[in-house]
């Protein structure tokens, strides 16, 4: 209920944020505290955008309290267009990398919107456990890119209190 009241309040202003309802995802709802932070991905007719979300913050009474925005304004790209995953699964698994998720997704090479193109996106781990991601040629299945993943932190334990940003209360 909370995910569609918030993708109710981002179409109705969906000329200040710059996309509206039919280009987001439907929405991952996560409970934080007393609140809801409910997470909608940007689209292009229907393939996620990396990196283009949208989040926003519901607190438990239903009020908004806060709002964070990620999204490209007007995207334009090729069309995108995904061949077979097998040729791709079959490099990977001569590799000895276990593919935890696959999507066929947009992904800007050059870290430039300009550069957007439709890219097979794969995250896996090595035969040591290590995660990476491999960035594909969607029709072709050739290897563009390699990345090591260093967000996999594990399990993190501990207690912060203080109001952040004031530096000297935390």
């Amino acid at each position: 209920q909370v995910g569609s009241a918030a993708k109710y309040f981002l179409d109705k202003n969906r000329d200040f944020f710059g996309v509206a309802a039919a280009d987001l995802t439907q929405p991952v709802v996560t409970k934080v505290d007393r609140s809801y932070l409910v997470g909608f991905r940007q689209t292009l007719n229907g393939t996620p955008i990396r990196g283009a979300n949208i989040r926003v913050m519901v607190n438990e009474f239903g009020d908004l309290e806060s709002v964070k925005s990620f999204i490209l304004r007007e995207p334009m790209a090729p069309a995108a267009e995904f061949a077979q995953f097998d040729l791709i699964e079959a490099q990977l698994a001569d590799q000895g990398i276990t593919i935890t998720q696959a999507e066929g997704q947009y992904y800007f090479p050059q870290y430039d919107p300009s550069s957007m193109t439709p890219v097979w996106c794969v995250l896996g781990s090595d035969v040591e456990n290590m995660p990476w991601e491999f960035f594909f040629d969607p029709l072709t299945g050739q290897r563009w890119e390699t990345r090591r993943v260093v967000f996999e932190l594990g399990e993190v334990t501990g207690a912060v209190m203080g109001y952040y940003p004031d530096p000297e209360d935390i």
